[in-house]
């Protein structure tokens, strides 16, 4: 059976066994008999058929870490995302413990902060972190549809948002990202839109809506910016990536419905790095697709093999030196790579 294309959630297994399509490469390879299908099987054994690689650009993908242990004795559970602010200090996002957990730059566990609940620090299902020059935090709150904000040591500063459709509520906000110009942008996933806030929390604008056509969303996930400012947001159930300026006017798209380079099956995270190269994490191929601005695919990181990298990869980031930190939530671990 085919994956199951119609679901509009963020949480989905993944599935390995996806359609053809004639004329492009796929990225999740297939068996076949004969000579070609043992050297294919030959080379998916190999230890490190997983690691991302593109003939075109030379692009290999090695692995730098992978964080799992929080304090002593417990470790992450389905986390949704890791950001490393200006002092190497990384943070993550504790999504089933309801919680943040700060490590340090070898990864080591430093504090966390909140616990399951509605009150001013507390969490409900938490989703994503973002933070800003200032190392300040910001933390899409996603089932309590609400974000809140803190120091850099985790004290509660303010909270913005709430349920509903209007200006300043949320339904399941989840994903956030602070561009150079000092605003919040936020995936509000069931209102179909980004929403896009100063510091503080006060509304500037939003963009988006639901729909098919340019410019519009369906259960949008993931945000990110490029050198020049553009917003890149993961138009999950539209199968493709939406480019707008940073005042949310609509400029191009790239991607479509597929399992082959450049396509998507179910797109969730996106991060850029400070080559401007675009990287989009899909759950239902369990990879991360490496593609430059115009969606031209340039190589990956995991994808089908005997070993799986990923169970169900979710959202995608990127350090000042260009790891990549990938959300690996049904592994219950971050885990970070160097692409050269």
């Amino acid at each position: 059976m085919g994956p199951d294309f119609s679901v509009p959630v963020a949480f989905l297994p993944g599935d390995s066994e996806m359609f053809n399509k004639p004329g492009r490469s796929k990225i999740v390879p297939k068996y076949w008999p004969g000579l070609s299908g043992l050297l294919l099987g030959f080379l998916m054994l190999w230890p490190f058929a997983a690691l991302a690689e593109s003939e075109e650009q030379n692009l290999v993908a090695t692995p730098a870490g992978t964080f799992k242990a929080a304090e002593e004795g417990k470790t992450l559970s389905r986390p949704g995302g890791a950001v490393v602010n200006s002092q190497g200090r990384i943070i993550v996002v504790d999504t089933n413990e309801d919680r943040i957990v700060i490590l340090d730059k070898q990864g080591n566990f430093s504090k966390s902060f909140g616990k399951k609940g509605r009150r001013d620090g507390q969490f409900k299902e938490p989703m994503a972190v973002a933070v800003d020059r200032q190392n300040r935090i910001y933390v899409a709150d996603t089932g309590n549809q609400r974000i809140e904000a803190f120091d850099p040591e985790g004290q509660f500063l303010f909270a913005f948002g709430k349920k509903g459709s209007g200006p300043e509520q949320f339904l399941r906000p989840i994903s956030l990202a602070v561009s150079k110009d000092n605003l919040l942008y936020v995936v509000d996933v069931d209102n179909h839109r980004v929403a896009v806030y100063d510091l503080e929390g006060k509304l500037q604008f939003t963009f988006g809506g639901r729909g098919t056509g340019e410019g519009q969303l369906q259960f949008p996930l993931g945000i990110a910016f490029d050198s020049e400012g553009y917003v890149y947001v993961v138009n999950t159930m539209n199968f493709r990536i939406e480019v707008f300026n940073p005042r949310g006017g609509f400029e191009y798209n790239f991607g479509e419905q597929g399992d082959t380079e450049g396509t998507f099956a179910r797109p969730k995270g996106i991060a850029i790095d400070g080559k401007d190269r675009v990287y989009v994490s899909d759950a239902l191929l369990n990879l991360v697709q490496i593609l430059d601005r115009d969606g031209n695919y340039l190589g990956k990181i995991g994808g089908e093999s005997e070993t799986p990298l990923f169970a169900q990869p979710f959202s995608v980031s990127v350090d000042r030196q260009g790891r990549v930190y990938v959300a690996d939530r049904g592994n219950d671990q971050i885990q970070v790579f160097t692409v050269k």
